[in-house]
């Protein structure tokens, strides 16, 4: 599940270097470490992922101990959790479900119900209902095109042979 490391190091470094944003939904991101320092978490790349300000506000410096890891208190991590098994997001109004304790945690803790994460992430789901839209009606008018011509030779065929028979008439 996780990518090559040295590719999400590069993209995650890029991204940040950039100044990409996710401006309504919390701001620049930012390098976070997944263990935090004050834990014992190293600089380590395998221990860096990407948060916007927000989140990695909200997070600071929680790390589970054995009472909340017993509980399934954790925050999640995008490279070695499969979200879909933990929480959903709300068709209608983009806020996020938990589907487990975990993702009920993870969702608390980093306040991931906020109106702005959720209207992100209306906007990112339109804008893949009109990128899927859009390919369907690429693929469509070449259908169509395809058929056209194809329906266009024999027309052109039987016209022209149509013509033909009053010319080889009259010779």
């Amino acid at each position: 599940m996780d990518p090559d490391p040295y590719q999400r190091w590069w993209a995650l470094h890029l991204r940040v270097a950039r100044g990409e944003t996710l401006s309504d939904a919390g701001g620049t991101l930012a390098v976070e470490h997944s263990k935090p320092l004050s834990a014992g978490g190293s600089k380590e790349d395998d221990n860096r992922i990407d948060a916007c300000f927000k989140c990695n506000q909200f997070k600071g410096d929680f790390f589970p101990n054995a009472l909340d890891r017993a509980c399934d208190q954790r925050v999640l991590h995008p490279h070695h959790d499969d979200l879909a098994v933990l929480i959903r997001a709300y068709r209608h109004t983009g806020e996020l479900e938990p589907i487990h304790e975990t993702g009920r945690f993870h969702i608390a803790l980093l306040q991931r119900s906020r109106p702005a994460l959720a209207q992100y992430q209306l906007r990112k789901q339109g804008t893949k209902v009109i990128a899927d839209k859009h390919e369907r009606l690429k693929s469509k008018t070449t259908q169509l095109r395809g058929s056209a011509k194809t329906s266009e030779n024999p027309g052109k065929q039987a016209a022209s042979e149509v013509l033909a028979e009053p010319l080889r008439r009259m010779a």
